[in-house]
């Protein structure tokens, strides 16, 4: 068992899409831009991790963010609403990790993992104030089967229950991936199909109460793919790598030292 402890200060510089000043239309009465005026931000990270046997087990981290650029700052104009970033927050935030090995006999093996985290928020928006907190928990996990003729299962997932981000509350999202692979001719190839977000549960519910702005948002991604590869090394891997060999002549002339 081993502890490490670290601190760093950052300075985050706003990407180009939060500087980018010209609109994008969601829908005919939402819309969001960026803000040209924006000041980086300023974070400092503390972290304390117990790891074992080289990994980590269980860790604790806190942050500090001052001059927090907030993406999703909302405003009314007229009928409209729409969102821009704006540094107008100070941000805390919590995180406690769990990570355990996951082993059943000699065919079964893994990895799973658990954070628990506080994200809150202290802005003066608009002349008004804007105290936000919640905890949420992320649940994580992918799982090797060993099956005979060299043939391998992997089950992957997560679940996240609902959680605070700057202005928006997001309701709880989860995800299963499946994959099989097989190799063949003494490890020399393989081919493999995988299926991502099974369920096309990764589609994100969030929602915005601020004053007077009500807004929900639903957002569809390509998070659903099947996808087949295949691959073989028709190389000799008994051959050392060109860049890595010498001659006998090279190493003698690194003995010598010529002024």
């Amino acid at each position: 068992m081993a502890i490490q402890s670290s601190y760093a200060k950052r300075v985050n510089r706003p990407n180009f899409n939060q500087q980018n000043p010209f609109t994008y239309f969601i829908d005919s009465l939402t819309y969001t831009r960026g803000n040209p005026t924006l000041k980086p931000e300023i974070a400092n990270v503390s972290k304390l991790t117990f790891t074992y046997d080289n990994q980590p087990v269980f860790g604790i981290s806190y942050s500090v963010i001052d001059s927090v650029i907030v993406d999703n700052a909302p405003k009314l104009e007229g009928t409209r609403t729409f969102t821009t970033a704006d540094n107008i927050a100070h941000q805390s935030r919590l995180e406690l990790q769990l990570n355990f090995p996951i082993k059943f006999g000699k065919y079964i093996d893994g990895f799973g993992g658990n954070q628990l985290i506080r994200n809150a928020y202290d802005a003066t928006y608009q002349d008004i104030k804007y105290n936000a907190s919640r905890w949420h928990w992320l649940a994580y996990w992918s799982v090797n089967v060993k099956l005979p003729k060299d043939i391998k299962v992997e089950i992957g997932g997560f679940y996240m229950t609902k959680f605070l981000e700057e202005f928006l509350t997001i309701d709880p999202l989860w995800g299963l991936d499946l994959g099989i692979s097989k190799n063949f001719n003494n490890n020399k190839g393989s081919i493999s199909l995988s299926y991502d977000d099974v369920f096309y549960s990764q589609n994100s519910r969030a929602n915005i109460d601020f004053n007077n702005v009500k807004v929900d948002f639903r957002q569809f991604q390509y998070s659903r793919n099947l996808k087949l590869s295949f691959r073989y090394n028709f190389g000799n891997d008994k051959v050392k790598n060109a860049q890595n060999r010498t001659s006998a002549s090279e190493s003698e002339s690194s003995r010598l030292k010529v002024d």
